[in-house]
């Protein structure tokens, strides 16, 4: 796993150790795998979101990146965790 996918799965308490050069990963009863999932989901909408905020000024890029990130939190129900809506772009 890379470090970001390290990050989100302690975030959702899983545990990780290394040892011996190598990565362990484990999760106990303080698990919580939708969260795990909502990390990534959320990392990705970030990832789409940057590019949108880099080429701004192209229509088309600013279309799509305003669709994907639409598509994201409808898929994965992104939206109804209280975080905070990217704002509006204008037209």
């Amino acid at each position: 796993m890379n470090r970001k996918i390290l990050e989100a799965f302690e975030r959702a308490g899983g545990n990780v150790r290394l040892i011996e050069h190598a990565v362990w990963t484990y999760t106990d009863n303080g698990f919580d795998p939708n969260k795990f999932a909502e990390q990534i989901v959320r990392g990705c909408i970030s990832e789409v979101a940057m590019m949108g905020v880099v080429h701004y000024d192209n229509p088309d890029i600013a279309w799509a990146v305003d669709t994907i990130i639409g598509n994201l939190k409808e898929s994965y129900d992104i939206g109804k965790f209280g975080a905070p809506e990217s704002p509006t772009r204008k037209k």
